[in-house]
């Protein structure tokens, strides 16, 4: 049996085509897609940009607890906790003091649980605390730092979005979608599964 989105009948065009033009109808080079500048290119127009599951509600069950992890594909590393009022945030796991790593991460890491003590995540570097909300609470010898906002250094949000117990994550500071339009019809014809 001919494949259905690859046969075309004669005259007409695939529905692809009308809709994405730019793309053209001809054959597609393999070499191309092995490049490193295709890859970045993937990275930030797609793996950026796209919801990405990263864990179930059940592994954050109290305040406190967070997860931390790591999106090689997408260069990323992100810290997802649940704050006193029970809901579920994520975060870029870079402090905004230095850049530094607020969770560390040791070679061929790929998520680490772990729970906050008194709520808070600590950066190890200069000992910057943040809540599980991602506000910065706490910053060693703030006296010294005279221009310097608590609120404008908070841990850098990502976009955080539950769906039946699934948690997922989207890289872009402004998702084109929410998740459930992401998730489309695949949503309604599995809730509650």
């Amino acid at each position: 049996m001919a494949n259905p989105i690859a046969t075309v009948e004669p005259g007409k065009k695939a529905r692809w085509a009308e809709k994405y033009p730019e793309l053209g109808v001809g054959p597609v080079d393999g070499a191309t897609g092995l490049t490193p500048d295709y890859f970045e290119k993937e990275r930030r127009n797609i793996f950026n940009k796209v919801w990405w599951w990263v864990g179930r509600t059940e592994e954050l069950p109290k305040a406190g607890d967070y997860k931390v992890k790591r999106i090689d594909f997408a260069n990323a590393s992100a810290i997802v906790a649940r704050g006193r009022d029970g809901k579920i945030r994520a975060f870029h796991n870079i402090c905004s003091h230095r850049g530094n790593t607020v969770v560390t991460e040791s070679p061929g890491f790929r998520e680490f649980k772990g729970h906050a003590r008194g709520n808070a995540l600590v950066c190890r570097f200069h000992g910057w605390v943040y809540d599980s909300a991602g506000k910065l609470i706490h910053v060693p010898e703030e006296e010294h730092f005279p221009c310097f906002a608590k609120e404008e250094n908070s841990l850098v949000p990502i976009a955080c979005e539950e769906w039946n117990g699934f948690v997922f994550i989207n890289l872009d500071p402004e998702p084109e979608q929410s998740l459930m339009e992401f998730l489309g019809g695949f949503a309604d014809h599995f809730n509650g599964f």
